[in-house]
């Protein structure tokens, strides 16, 4: 697989756990919690909390690699 390819795909897979992060966190207002049941809105927004608010910021890394993907093999042995 090219450099290229891995990361969009890395992009693609930063956005869908955004997407999901902004599910789960809201899962009272789009009704995956019903409002009795405390327990599953704590359980999802402690999932979803971490996912809503670092995805967007690899979001914008793999963004950026996009365009010099030369830097992914430095990026990748510096995380």
């Amino acid at each position: 697989m090219n450099t290229r390819k891995k990361i969009v795909s890395l992009l693609l897979v930063s956005l869908i756990g955004f997407g999901l992060g902004y599910v789960l966190t809201n899962s009272f207002s789009l009704g995956l919690c019903s409002h009795d049941q405390y327990s599953c809105r704590e359980l999802l927004n402690n999932i979803g909390d971490p996912l809503f608010y670092s995805m967007p910021a690899l979001a914008l890394i793999f963004l950026i690699l996009t365009f010099t993907p030369n830097a992914f093999p430095t990026w990748k042995k510096f995380a």
